[in-house]
């Protein structure tokens, strides 16, 4: 659900600001002017008026081509450059994570480096030993806590920095770019987060270029270009306008393979690819038409299964625990087999099995599909195959057991997680006994959807030139 303002409590007030950096081009120019000062000295503007408030509980995306004056503007909001002209409120204390490893001293143990930062954030240093654990925690980069930062890779950092920030207790969050470098687990487990955050009353101001991130989790979006705002307002509309700038109109992509045969002179569709009765009606009722031959092109949209480990204490799971996931697993319809890989746009089974633990009643099972922003693609759950009939129960011992069998969607390139549930109750009101999540990891490596979250297997597409 969207933020809507009804505190009017504003966390962070930009006024008229301005940014003006000086154009001295070399060392020599620079010494010059030191020891000759000259008033002329050309200056460059990156910023320009900008005006803008951000309210407790929203998260204001910002988006720009390179060069727009992102950076420059987050960099005023935490204090770190001073503006020229304007004025900043800052209402509530502010944590960001902005260049890779700024804030981190290279030759600092992970350890040392959480100390640092964690006091440079404004905690004392017993507030960090109190919270030391759970930023640990957080960051799940193991023994490599004890080791400098200059060996981590861009991942570990990422995922130091941002169990930091979660442990200051932050009123506003300035976060750049940073989930770009992150793995699909970790990703998830931060979007939880910033979910949380928001809930809880907190403000966050997100810069990315992720078209789907902006709208997926802002309330409004800015658009910078040449150092000015040219929208501020909807994220849908301002990520409209960026494409625009950008001359991007994914929309309009097309995707061909020399299989296919084409043949618009005399009217036919471009979808030669028949079908008969039976089987073959089958696959035409649940498969792109055009799975054999991209299967064979380069635009195999191929996606890779890893399984995580239920019982690693690094897994998210939660509920009472009277009933738990014991296995989560993905087979191939037509092989009848657990599988590695598979392809976007074929019938996959998703099995579930659980151990009881109590006598329950009115058991309910189910998934969901996230990508890597935690956004949700899809899900299902038993209770929707069994209305009107009575609810399914359980004895202590027994084992559960359920299959969802359906089209897996054509997702475009990136990682993806599949979480698993057991409630008992109703759909309105249940009670939760165990969820996982990130129970399978999808790595797709998907290059043919055209737009959007996701695509859909297609039946036929047809063009005809008609004279």
């Amino acid at each position: 659900m969207k933020y809507i303002n009804q505190t009017n409590t504003k966390v962070l007030e930009i006024k008229k600001v301005s940014k003006d950096f000086e154009a001295i081009k070399s060392k020599k120019e620079l010494i010059k002017r030191i020891i000759k000062y000259n008033n002329e000295i050309k200056k460059i503007n990156i910023l320009s008026e900008i005006t803008f408030d951000v309210y407790k509980g929203e998260i204001v995306g910002i988006i720009g081509k390179n060069g727009s004056g992102k950076s420059t503007l987050l960099q005023l909001i935490c204090g770190t450059l001073a503006e020229s002209e304007g004025k900043i409120i800052r209402n509530g204390k502010i944590a960001a994570l902005l260049e890779l490893g700024s804030g981190f001293n290279p030759e600092f143990t992970g350890k040392e480096n959480i100390y640092l930062n964690g006091m440079i954030l404004g905690l004392t240093k017993k507030q960090v030993e109190d919270r030391f654990e759970d930023i640990k925690k957080f960051a799940e980069i193991g023994e490599y806590i004890d080791r400098p930062i200059k060996t981590y890779s861009s991942g570990m950092i990422v995922r130091l920095a941002f169990a930091v920030i979660t442990n200051v207790d932050a009123d506003t969050l300035v976060i750049d770019e940073a989930l770009a470098v992150g793995d699909a687990y970790f990703n998830q487990k931060c979007m939880r987060f910033i979910n949380k955050f928001k809930m809880n009353g907190g403000s966050i101001i997100f810069v990315s270029h992720d078209a789907n991130a902006i709208m997926g989790i802002c309330d409004r979006a800015i658009l910078l270009k040449d150092g000015k705002i040219d929208y501020l307002g909807e994220p849908k509309k301002a990520i409209e306008k960026y494409d625009k700038q950008m001359h991007i109109d994914s929309a309009t992509k097309t995707v061909g393979t020399q299989k296919m045969e084409r043949d618009n002179k005399e009217g036919k569709p471009i979808n030669s690819h028949k079908y008969g009765e039976d089987e073959r009606y089958y696959k035409e009722r649940w498969q792109d038409y055009r799975q054999e031959a991209i299967k064979k092109s380069k635009y195999i949209n191929q996606i890779q299964i890893c399984r995580t480990s239920l019982g690693d204490d690094n897994i998210e799971s939660y509920g009472n625990k009277k009933i738990v996931v014991s296995e989560v697993e993905i087979f191939d319809k037509e092989r009848h087999k657990k599988v590695r890989n598979i392809i976007g746009g074929e019938v996959v089974e998703l099995k579930i099995e659980a151990r009881c633990r109590e006598d329950i009643n009115n058991i309910i099972m189910g998934f969901l599909i996230k990508n890597d922003r935690g956004q949700i693609l899809l899900g299902d759950n038993t209770l929707n195959s069994i209305y009107g009939h009575e609810l399914v129960s359980i004895k202590r011992g027994d084992r559960l057991y359920s299959s969802f069998i359906f089209t897996l969607p054509l997702l475009p390139k990136g990682d993806y997680s599949i979480s698993v549930s057991i409630a008992s109750g109703t759909q309105d009101s249940h009670e939760i006994l165990n969820w996982i999540n990130d129970a399978i990891i999808l790595k797709s490596r998907c290059s043919i959807v055209s737009a959007g979250y996701a695509g859909v297997p297609m039946h036929s597409i047809i063009m005809r030139v008609i004279k």
